[in-house]
């Protein structure tokens, strides 16, 4: 009975969904970088399915970055409490 039974886990992964160029008041640009996370249900016979879960900012250097929802195209860089802007 026990043979029958299948084992699962799940594997996360990150993975880069998109790149665009931000600047700030300086005129100094930025590469900013798209991330979204992954869930894959695998069981001992293989992958099952895969779920998109959140989506993240960075910078290329690594440094975090979030949405102004108040100001449309509007990034803040965590570190530095910096606004950049989304070139179009």
């Amino acid at each position: 009975m026990l043979g029958e039974l299948a084992m699962q886990w799940h594997q996360r992964r990150r993975r880069e969904i998109g790149r665009f160029q931000a600047t700030d008041d300086d005129g100094q640009t930025y590469t900013v970088i798209e991330y979204q996370w992954f869930t894959t249900l695998i069981s001992d016979q293989g992958p099952v399915a895969t779920t998109a879960g959140s989506k993240e900012l960075r910078l290329s250097d690594g440094k975090d970055v979030v949405t102004m929802s108040a100001v449309p195209k509007t990034l803040k860089i965590i570190e530095t409490d910096k606004l950049i802007r989304k070139v179009q």
